[in-house]
């Protein structure tokens, strides 16, 4: 669905959400610790919570928002905290030009 420029969706968590730009597009062999024998690409947006409510599901058992000084331990083989620097530094720069 899309209105006024925006993309709405619901993502993993239940949540519904308006996309509101692109931030990155990474090759995870090429980015994360754990090498996969088969192609993944990772794409990440910008997005906004519009309305819903976490739900748990096979991916995902609980949700939080976190601060980028107070992140929980990550899975490294599937992301990196520089990656979510990042990610913060991309919120904040309205001029953010996606990664690829």
């Amino acid at each position: 669905m899309a209105r006024a420029g925006l993309t709405y969706g619901k993502e993993e968590a239940g949540i519904d959400i308006a996309v509101k730009r692109l931030i990155a597009i990474h090759d995870c062999n090429k980015r994360y610790k754990g090498m996969y024998p088969y192609g993944i690409t990772t794409v990440f947006f910008l997005c906004e919570p519009v309305s819903g409510s976490f739900t748990e599901n096979d991916e995902t058992i609980a949700s939080e928002y976190f601060t980028l000084d107070d992140l929980p331990k990550l899975s490294e083989d599937k992301g990196s905290k520089e990656q979510v620097e990042v990610r913060f530094e991309a919120f904040h720069d309205l001029d953010w030009q996606a990664e690829f």
